[in-house]
């Protein structure tokens, strides 16, 4: 075989792997719209003495607003949160950045979205920004979309354990997964409350029409 005809195999293959993935990530897609949303989680009322807790209240953070409005939200009693699994996660770049003297430089900036499925292991819809922009080791699955059965329930043994935090800033809802560490102490996370970038809000819960998440 000469070396036009293997990179035209080479081509061909790819194209037909793409294409499987795409039919693949169709059906997954097909799948998740049957599943329970993460609005239907059994929410819990953060303690609204938390709020006034000095390690927050004293911490100095850019986006002093939300700080605020946070602390506020938290102290009125309409934050709660909801213990999970995560089951998998992905990466989902959320804007760019020209840094430098030189215009022509961008910086990519991530953040990490989580698949969840609740204590009794049922798998919800959506994936949930969480507050990293790199993927904690135990969050991710790292299975091949050939191998991947997704099933709509999981066996709860298998996945750590994670918070999402549900809070309102004035009167937009937020939700925002965190780990046992973050949630124990919000002080790692008081900066990153708003999900705004340089150039839009995020979207908390996503459902990103080219990324896919796998899990057994």
């Amino acid at each position: 075989m000469g070396l036009f005809s293997k990179a035209k195999a080479y081509w061909e293959e790819g194209k037909e792997r793409q294409r499987l993935y795409d039919e693949r990530r169709m059906h997954e897609r097909e799948r998740d719209s049957r599943r329970p949303s993460i609005t239907s989680l059994r929410f819990v009322t953060l303690n609204p003495a938390i709020a006034d807790s000095p390690n927050l209240v004293k911490l100095k953070v850019k986006d002093k607003k939300a700080k605020e409005m946070f602390l506020d939200c938290i102290r009125s009693g309409r934050a709660s949160f909801a213990e999970v699994l995560a089951i998998d996660s992905t990466l989902i770049k959320i804007d760019e950045e020209n840094t430098g003297f030189d215009s022509d430089y961008i910086k990519l900036i991530f953040r990490c979205y989580v698949k969840v499925a609740d204590l009794n292991g049922t798998v919800y819809k959506e994936i949930v920004l969480s507050s990293r922009e790199k993927q904690p080791v135990d969050w991710n699955r790292n299975i091949d979309w050939q191998k991947a059965e997704n099933p709509d329930v999981v066996k709860v043994t298998d996945y750590p354990h994670v918070y999402i935090l549900h809070y309102y800033l004035g009167d937009k809802p937020y939700y925002m997964l965190v780990d046992n560490a973050e949630f124990n102490n919000l002080a790692l996370i008081l900066g990153r409350v708003r999900f705004v970038t340089y150039y839009k809000n995020l979207t908390p819960l996503e459902l990103d029409e080219d990324c896919c998440c796998w899990w057994n």
